[in-house]
């Protein structure tokens, strides 16, 4: 079961300035133009080019995939995340690193960021309009990431007035996260695993590169950092997964069939097994 000693919640917020802009007055005279019906075109202005903001992008891109990898399913629609407590420290430097990777980033940025408007107004020409861009002193506010940190509600938490069927439903919700916990590192591991059994299956051995093992070596460590609870089917999962797969060769499997053959019987097998404990907690 989820708890305090075990878990917290942790919550992303993403500020980031796309440079992009819809102009009301373009849409209104394109859709005059060539008459269309009104509110079916809109005209977004591209105020910046790409590349000046894909180092931000790819840090923001970068910690978002982090942040997912790293914590499971709670709350999809207030996007809560569970954590497990005894990789708060890890979290948290990277959190901190990545911090200070944005903040450095931002500034270099910033120092280029009169030019990059220069070059906008003559790129744009006629639909450059300089309130369109937030002014260099706010930038820091426009690239941001944060987390919330939180503790798991408990029903002891509460009240002690607070109705028995409140309380059972409280001790309810959480045993269906804790499942739904489960279910999430399943079918992590199903996706890498077919992944893998797909490449085999469609002999598309040029395609198969060294992220492919890199995603079986980091979901393996997935499994075992997240199993916050260690439950027993994930732990045994990912001993399977460890063995028949950790050690897998690149260069075996560009070249020799009959290896291939072996590592197709091995997923196999492992897809069935993890089918069998998909099903165990679906029901």
């Amino acid at each position: 079961m989820i708890t305090n000693e075990n878990s917290l919640l942790v919550t992303l917020h993403v500020s980031q300035w796309g440079a992009y802009k819809k102009d009301k007055q373009a849409t209104l005279d394109t859709e005059q133009k060539y008459g269309a019906e009104h509110g079916s075109v809109s005209t977004t202005k591209k105020l910046l080019p790409k590349m000046i903001l894909k180092p931000i992008k790819n840090i923001i891109t970068d910690y978002k995939t982090y942040f997912s990898d790293n914590t499971l399913p709670y709350n999809l629609l207030m996007g809560s995340r569970i954590l497990p407590t005894e990789n708060y420290f890890d979290f948290k430097a990277k959190q901190e690193e990545t911090i200070h990777k944005l903040t450095d980033e931002v500034q270099v940025f910033k120092a280029g960021y009169d030019d990059a408007i220069a070059q906008a107004r003559i790129t744009l020409d006629d639909l450059f309009d300089i309130n369109d861009y937030p002014k260099k002193e706010d930038l820091d506010h426009k690239f941001k990431i944060t987390v919330d940190y939180s503790p798991i509600p408990e029903a002891k938490h509460f009240n002690e007035n607070i109705s028995n069927q409140v309380v059972a439903d409280l001790n309810q919700h959480m045993a269906n996260v804790s499942n739904s916990v489960v279910l999430d590192l399943i079918s992590r591991a199903e996706k890498v695993v077919t992944n893998l059994h797909n490449i085999l299956v469609t002999e598309a051995k040029r395609i198969f590169q060294s992220t492919t093992s890199g995603n079986i070596e980091k979901l393996i460590n997935q499994m075992e950092n997240l199993n916050y609870n260690n439950n027993t089917d994930i732990a045994a999962l990912r001993q399977r997964i460890k063995e028949e797969l950790s050690d897998i060769r690149i260069d075996y499997i560009k070249t020799s069939e009959v290896y291939r053959e072996k590592l197709k019987t091995k997923t196999t097998q492992l897809l069935t097994e993890i089918a069998i404990c998909y099903d165990k907690y679906s029901i």
